[in-house]
């Protein structure tokens, strides 16, 4: 009688032992992803890496894109960097903003979108795209099925009949995006006053384009 308790006890821990065990592991994952999370705010922190953070951040690399993951994430690093830059001293105006149109050859009082756009890529080192039609950033040769964080995106504005707004894709979370815009504003206005992070469903989307992976 007495043997058989003791290999019932012995069951009961071992059983308890392994429950504690899944509990562990699991609650450790749950942080790792809180972890990302929180963490996508620091310009220091890279947007992908395999297993839990690209995980949490939903992006997905065909092979032919996993070789050009850093320069994505260059992207993505100096498009961050400026967030928070404003307009000063009037419309489409200021430094930092009459930096952004100097790049591509265009003074103050230009809408600055694409040339927000050109001028990260310029930073991270690559010499296209360069233009500030935004219409010009979204070629077919370099034109994209879906969303990864470095693509160029481009919405459509039915009273232009043409792309006239672009930014940088952040991050993917199912069908939302999280981008980087110039020439933008809290609202998502195309003629805002600065550079800002919006949330934007892809279904208002028109292209997306990839200049790293696509030849340059």
């Amino acid at each position: 009688m007495l043997d058989r308790d003791l290999l019932t006890a012995r069951q009961i821990l071992q059983q308890c032992r392994l429950f504690c065990e899944q509990i562990i592991s699991s609650n450790f994952k749950a942080a790792k992803r809180t972890e990302a999370t929180e963490l996508v705010d620091s310009p220091e922190v890279w947007l992908y890496d395999d297993g839990e953070y690209d995980e949490a951040f939903n992006n997905r690399f065909s092979d032919a894109r996993k070789k050009n993951r850093e320069a994505f994430r260059k992207i993505v690093q100096f498009a961050m960097l400026e967030v928070g830059v404003r307009e000063k001293g009037g419309h489409n105006s200021g430094r930092r903003v009459e930096a952004y149109l100097d790049y591509v050859g265009f003074k103050k009082g230009a809408p600055w979108c694409a040339a927000f756009v050109s001028w990260v890529f310029a930073k991270a080192g690559h010499k296209a795209p360069r233009t500030a039609w935004s219409p010009a950033l979204f070629p077919a040769s370099h034109r994209a099925r879906d969303a990864i964080a470095g693509y160029v995106f481009g919405i459509y504005i039915p009273s232009l009949e043409r792309i006239g707004h672009c930014g940088i894709v952040e991050t993917v979370d199912g069908d939302w995006l999280r981008t980087i815009e110039g020439n933008t504003s809290v609202a998502g206005s195309r003629e805002g006053d600065g550079v800002y992070r919006r949330s934007r469903h892809k279904r208002s989307i028109r292209y997306y384009a990839d200049w790293i992976a696509k030849g340059f």
